[in-house]
């Protein structure tokens, strides 16, 4: 859990283990901070393997679980495998790369929010879209934003043709930054994903086109396949096939 999968301060996360034998319902679970014991998360828990907190300190690269258990504490103990990172940082977990999404439908974007002493970032925050893989950038969104976990169902809207793309991002930010990459507070997706569907570019609204004289339909899609399209009229009061 370190640099873009860092754990942000003051947001809920699992801490996970595994254990064998003989082991108490005293389970007891340190923070430290390199050689430091920081804090106890968690003292006299069941040996259930998995046990939900919050961590509220600073920033900091160096940071280790100790699990032990109370009743042995010499004999039954483990560090976690590695250093971990806390940030005061925004942090997209959906989408992170390699989602198939569509165009039209809902769906899930989720990031944390951190939490640290008395300070937040409560209030709102801009969603991003790019659909060139993350080197441009245009907003979709303004949801309110908490500390902790959050979750925006996000409709894809009908026909915007500049959200189909097979490789996609997206990125949340503090209001007021050009983009969310440059935003002091923001994340965007590690990877891209895909957006799937099917936009038309021409005729677009308002566009005006002379009965009976030729002119071309466009559009945009991503996932549609290789069996062709239908393409339908709608008169404004029911609909026939074109071709």
């Amino acid at each position: 859990e370190v640099a873009s999968q860092a754990w942000v301060v003051g947001t809920p996360y699992n801490i996970t283990w595994s254990s064998a034998g003989t082991v108490s319902g005293n389970i007891i679970i340190d923070l430290y901070d390199g050689t430091n014991k920081v804090s106890t998360l968690g003292a006299g828990l069941p040996n259930s393997g998995s046990y939900n907190t919050v961590i509220s300190e600073q920033n900091g690269t160096n940071y280790w679980i100790k699990i032990y258990d109370g009743d042995a504490a010499n004999d039954i103990w483990d560090y976690s495998d590695g250093s971990f990172w806390l940030v005061e940082q925004l942090h997209l977990t959906q989408p992170d790369g390699g989602e198939l999404w569509y165009l039209s439908h809902t769906n899930a974007v989720m990031w944390d929010s951190p939490k640290w002493g008395s300070q937040n970032l409560e209030g709102t925050v801009d969603l991003w879209f790019s659909n060139n893989g993350g080197t441009d950038w245009f907003k979709v969104a303004a949801p309110a934003n908490v500390s902790g976990n959050n979750v925006l169902d996000w409709f894809a809207t009908t026909n915007r043709e500049s959200l189909v793309s097979p490789n996609a991002k997206m990125g949340v930010a503090t209001p007021g930054a050009v983009d969310p990459i440059s935003a002091f507070y923001g994340d965007i997706s590690d990877n891209t994903f895909t957006m799937a569907g099917i936009a038309i570019t021409y005729p677009f609204a308002g566009e005006a086109v002379n009965m009976g004289t030729p002119f071309n339909i466009a559009w945009n899609s991503v996932g549609a396949g290789s069996s062709g399209v239908k393409i339908d009229f709608y008169d404004g009061f029911s609909w026939s096939n074109v071709t």
